[in-house]
C-alpha cells in the first residue's frame, strides 16, 4: 500500500424508522462505488463538529431534520493503493421529520432491516452494519478496501456501551462508559466545605471552658 498523503474527515448517518423496522439507504449514482448502498453523509467542513456535519448532510441529502442522533463508531477507511484516507464518524438517527426530497447523490430507499444483507452494500459498510444497528456496542478501527469498497483487511473492535465491572476485572473490554468516567474525573466539582461560623475577637481570646473530659 502506497503512502497516504491526504486525510478527509467525514460522516455517514443511517436514519432508522423503528416503528416500521426500516433504515434509509442511499444507492450511489456516481463513482466510486456506483450503484452500491450506503448511508447519507459526506465531508465535515473545517468549522463544523462531526455531529453538526452529520445533521447538515442528512438535511441536504434527504430534506429531513434528524433527531435522536447517536454516535455508533469511528472508522478509518483506506483505499488500497490510493493516496488518501477517510476518518468517518458513523451515526444513527432514530428521529426525523419533514418531507423527503430527491438526492443528487443517488436514490434514497427505505429498506427493511431484516432484509438489509440482500442489498448491495458497500463492502466496508456491510462489515460494520451489525455494529451500527446494535445499540449495545460502539466500535472503532481501520478498514483497508479496494476501489469497489470490498474489505481487504480490517481491525474493527467493539466495546460495550455499559460498564460491566465484573467483566472489566476479568480483563474484558475497556468500555466506553468506563473511559468517559475516567476522562471526566478531573472535571468533577468538589463538594463545597461549609465555612466556619464567624466569631468575635472576644470569643476567640476567651479561655476554653473546662469539661469533665479534661
Amino acid at each position: 500500500m502506497e503512502k497516504v498523503t491526504k486525510i478527509v474527515i467525514g460522516n455517514v448517518c443511517f436514519i432508522v424508522d423503528k416503528k416500521n423496522n426500516k433504515v434509509l439507504l442511499l444507492k450511489r449514482n456516481r463513482e466510486p462505488m456506483q450503484a452500491m448502498y450506503t448511508g447519507v453523509g459526506g465531508k465535515t467542513l473545517p468549522e463544523e463538529s462531526p455531529f453538526d456535519s452529520c445533521i447538515r448532510e442528512a438535511k441536504e441529502e434527504t430534506g429531513l431534520d434528524v433527531s435522536e442522533v447517536n454516535l455508533r463508531g469511528v472508522v478509518k477507511t483506506i483505499l488500497d493503493g490510493g493516496d488518501s484516507l477517510w476518518i468517518l464518524s458513523v451515526y444513527t438517527a432514530a428521529g426525523f421529520s419533514g418531507k423527503m426530497i430527491e438526492c443528487n447523490e443517488g436514490e434514497l430507499e427505505w429498506v427493511d432491516i431484516n432484509a438489509i444483507n440482500s442489498y448491495g452494500l458497500i463492502g466496508f459498510i456491510r462489515k460494520i452494519m451489525p455494529y451500527i444497528l446494535d445499540e449495545n456496542v460502539i466500535f472503532d478501527g481501520v478498514i483497508i478496501h479496494d476501489i469497489k469498497g470490498n474489505v481487504i483487511k480490517d481491525s474493527i473492535k467493539t466495546y460495550s456501551r455499559s460498564f460491566d465491572e465484573h467483566q472489566n476485572k476479568k480483563g474484558g473490554h475497556y468500555t466506553a462508559s468506563h473511559a468517559a468516567e475516567k476522562n471526566n474525573l478531573h472535571r468533577r466539582i468538589p463538594r463545597k466545605i461549609p465555612r466556619p461560623e464567624a466569631r468575635s475577637r472576644n470569643q476567640i481570646l476567651a479561655p476554653r471552658k473546662e469539661t469533665e473530659f479534661d
